[in-house]
């Protein structure tokens, strides 16, 4: 049941993201075909406010204010990095830029470190698919960054 839970919780995560892509092309489409961005953004808030009557303006700002914070999370460092998640959109999506933007760096930081290891273990043939494994559970885990925002200032 709880996989179950994490899984659909990625996939919510996953879908949001589509929809920011989605949201830019529109404005892009419309601006592209000489509409004023202001008036292309205008526009596509009243097409989705079709499809979602209910939704006020502040409401679908949101939604997309938070859909943005999760697509420079996911975009930046892969979408696959998805499935390493365990917290809802929400939960990711209420941390402030510059809390992204430290997950961001503190992972590119590791990463870029852990290249550098691999590249020296191969030339040294050492290195295997789970070393790879075993770091990514140890050292990637997002899902500790995402429950704890200040662990990027830590180090």
């Amino acid at each position: 049941m709880f996989r179950k839970a994490i899984k659909v919780g990625q996939e919510a995560i996953l879908y949001w993201c589509y929809f920011i892509e989605k949201y830019d092309k529109m404005i892009d489409n419309f601006v592209v075909d000489g509409v004023k961005k202001k008036t292309a953004t205008s526009m596509v808030y009243q097409e989705i406010k079709q499809l979602l009557p209910d939704i006020t303006d502040v409401n679908l700002r949101q939604k997309i204010l938070r859909a943005r914070k999760l697509y420079k999370l996911f975009n930046t460092l892969g979408i696959e990095k998805i499935k390493q998640v365990s917290y809802s959109a929400d939960a990711i999506s209420s941390l402030s830029y510059p809390q992204i933007q430290n997950i961001i760096d503190y992972v590119n930081s590791v990463t870029s470190s852990h290249n550098e290891t691999v590249k020296i273990l191969h030339d040294q043939s050492h290195v295997t698919s789970k070393i790879n494994h075993i770091f990514l559970q140890k050292h990637l885990n997002l899902s500790q960054l995402m429950i704890d925002p200040t662990f990027v200032a830590k180090y």
